[in-house]
């Protein structure tokens, strides 16, 4: 379902940091 979505916001958040 949005598992990708919250998967790809998690890398995302990973690299911001």
């Amino acid at each position: 379902e949005g598992e990708t979505f919250i998967r790809r916001s998690l890398e995302e958040s990973e690299r911001v940091q």
